[in-house]
């Protein structure tokens, strides 16, 4: 089975389609990972409960243009990134992970 070094990118925050101020963490993670296993890998690394956070995983692939985010949302997303990932080049494309509190403190409850 073939392995692959991902950078995943997490605590920041966005501005003007750059991701500022993280920390960084790199994982030798299967060429074969599904988005489930991406996204419980993200869990683990940023260390909050699937539960009560929503994860965003945004690509950030390098164009003429300069960085474009793309976001991770599928399987094909993944393989993209995967096959991306493997070309020969002398930098990593980083995963930039973005949380959202899905069950906050004080909210109302469904019935």
């Amino acid at each position: 089975m073939s392995r692959l070094t991902i950078m995943i990118n997490y605590g920041g925050r966005w501005v003007d389609s750059r991701y500022e101020n993280f920390e960084a963490k790199a994982v030798l993670v299967s060429n074969t990972i599904t988005l489930k296993e991406l996204q419980k890998q993200v869990y683990d690394i940023v260390n909050v409960d699937p539960n009560d956070y929503e994860i965003t995983i945004i690509a950030m692939y390098e164009t003429m243009k300069g960085a474009e985010p793309v976001e991770i949302a599928d399987e094909d997303d993944v393989r993209a990134f995967i096959v991306e990932s493997h070309r020969l080049r002398p930098y990593k494309i980083p995963l930039c992970i973005t949380l959202e509190e899905t069950n906050l403190v004080g909210s109302p409850q469904a019935p």
